[in-house]
């Protein structure tokens, strides 16, 4: 592939990331819905990076994605934190991350066999998984923590009407039996 058609392709790529997550305006609480077919998730997330998530299915140690499911989480923090409109996640059904986008030339994908982070979304509920902490020492590492009286601090001082509505998730650490190895690997890991 000559140096022009790279360039091309990546100005190409750029313009789609940023359109993606392009906002016209700050949102505002009113700009979420709780339902009982909405709900909505809370991460910290460090630095700066772009997570996509998808439905699958967990027994508690292993997830498997569902194949035919879009990424549902497909936002890029503001101020530490992703505040992202979800479906609930039905019984025995539940949220995997499998792609961690750093910038718009480096995309991080959790392979099958690597750990991903799982959680579920209860319908009705804003709802507080865990922090997020890319890493790179040699491998690139996504570090899951839980800090909520922090998150819980952001929520007041962002959306204070969502605030109220705050509870704990927890995501866990999971293997992949099925995972999505087209991009840089990366693991999750508890911290």
């Amino acid at each position: 592939m000559s140096a022009k058609t790279k360039l091309f392709l990546s100005a190409v790529a750029a313009m789609v990331v940023v359109g993606c997550g392009a906002r016209s305006h700050k949102p505002s609480d009113a700009d979420f819905a709780v339902s009982k077919t909405s709900s909505v998730i809370v991460m910290g997330v460090s630095p700066a990076v772009r997570f996509r998530a998808f439905q699958g299915w967990s027994d508690g140690k292993e997830w498997q994605q569902n194949k035919l499911a879009e990424a549902m989480i497909n936002v890029i923090p503001e101020n530490g934190y992703v505040v992202a409109s979800i479906a609930p996640s039905l019984k025995g059904d539940s949220y995997g991350i499998l792609r961690v986008i750093p910038s718009v030339t480096n995309v991080l994908s959790v392979c099958t066999g690597g750990s991903t982070a799982v959680f579920e979304v209860p319908p009705n509920s804003v709802v507080y998984v865990g922090d997020f902490s890319l890493t790179n020492d040699a491998e690139y590492k996504v570090k899951v923590g839980f800090e909520f009286e922090k998150a819980r601090a952001f929520m007041k001082a962002t959306y204070p009407k969502l605030a109220e509505k705050l509870t704990k998730g927890k995501a866990k650490v999971a293997k992949v039996t099925s995972g999505q190895c087209d991009g840089t690997p990366v693991s999750f890991v508890g911290k």
